[in-house]
């Protein structure tokens, strides 16, 4: 893959790489792409295999500030016109029922933005998830919410991109005239351009070109549980429970129509600190109290499920300081790097505004790390 040195020595350099191949990734080179420009996506695993691993995620209008619910608005029209493009279903209809003390707060957010969203009582929560055992407190049923087939988006861009995703891992990154040199496990490989969209690597792979991103990695424990008989026929929506109204903060999922549903902590306390550089991969003892807790919380709050998970899943976050949902791109010069969390379900949005960033050498508004 060497496209450095006298005479190139390989293919014709790209005019933009983009590094890591998760779903911001994938969406970022999609659009450079269509862009028209030269992209490689360089991946140093299958598509996918870092923080966008998995097979479901919530799609959800349901965020703290009224530009955040524009953006998953504006996301979702991006997810249909990839489903059109695509002839498959990549977000479900399932809907999210979300408990928190701001639920008020969030009908008003999604009302504004004319969202198809209403209080939810006890009765209304049971028959959007009939698995759940509606907790004391307000709760809101965003209708227009949903389950995301995680490795249906994935392969779909990632066949979108062709010869243009390539395996190898970049070691690191410098910044040489008005271009880029990556050094990479193939070769090193020159461009004008670079995206970083390398997960928990992000930060790692900043400091090659003497930049500290202010992120925060942990771990934390997702299990998925069988759904009883009973309730296996019965679509079953989102869930987030913000403030522990169930006896723990968590977020569930179902997985497709396999049967199963997904559930994962949503309490920092039961996340486990994590060094990209040392792995992130935290001691067995170190989970077990979060499998007693999540079991637990499957066998009080979600009776329709059978609580002994049938899988398990180690989700590693990159936190930034001022939101569970922040996301932010830094440059420096023809480099932008790209960190946040729960950026899955604003992907085709996100890999636009990336693209524009790497093509226009500015970061768009919506990206801007707060002051």
């Amino acid at each position: 893959m060497s496209t450095a040195g006298p005479g190139g020595g390989g293919d014709r350099p790209p005019d933009v790489i983009v590094v890591g191949g998760g779903i911001v990734g994938l969406s970022t080179a999609w659009h450079l792409a269509q862009s028209g420009a030269d992209v490689r996506c360089i991946e140093r695993a299958r598509p996918g295999a870092g923080q966008s691993a998995g097979l479901t995620r919530i799609f959800r209008h349901v965020h703290d500030t009224p530009e955040l619910v524009a953006l998953a608005r504006r996301s979702l029209g991006r997810w249909r016109a990839w489903e059109a493009r695509s002839g498959r279903q990549l977000v479900g209809q399932e809907g999210l029922v979300y408990h928190g003390e701001d639920a008020g707060r969030a009908l008003e957010l999604l009302r504004a933005a004319q969202l198809e969203a209403d209080p939810a009582d006890a009765a209304a929560q049971r028959e959007a998830l009939p698995i759940l055992a509606p907790p004391e407190g307000e709760a809101v049923l965003d209708r227009g919410a949903g389950a995301i087939r995680v490795r249906r988006a994935l392969s779909l861009l990632a066949g979108w991109l062709g010869a243009g995703l390539v395996s190898a891992e970049v070691l690191g990154l410098r910044v040489e005239g008005d271009g880029v040199l990556a050094h990479t496990s193939e070769g090193l490989v020159r461009a004008s351009a670079a995206v970083v969209c390398a997960g928990a690597r992000t930060a790692t792979i900043a400091r090659s070109l003497g930049l500290e991103l202010p992120v925060a990695h942990s771990c934390h424990l997702r299990a998925t549980f069988d759904v009883r008989p009973e309730a296996r026929a019965r679509s079953l929506a989102c869930w987030i429970d913000r403030n522990g109204a169930a006896g723990d903060a968590a977020y569930g999922s179902p997985v497709g129509s396999s049967g199963r549903y997904a559930i994962g902590l949503g309490d920092p306390d039961a996340n486990v600190p994590v060094s990209p550089e040392a792995g992130t991969m935290p001691a067995e003892g170190d989970l077990r109290p979060a499998l007693e807790r999540l079991s637990a919380l499957a066998r009080r709050a979600m009776p329709g499920l059978d609580p002994e998970p049938v899988a398990l899943r180690l989700c590693v976050s990159t936190r930034l300081p001022w939101s569970d949902d922040g996301f932010a791109a830094w440059q420096d010069g023809p480099v932008t790097l790209f960190a946040g969390n729960n950026a899955f379900k604003h992907a085709p949005v996100l890999g636009e505004l990336l693209a524009e960033a790497a093509l226009g050498g500015r970061v768009p508004a919506a990206l801007e790390p707060p002051a």
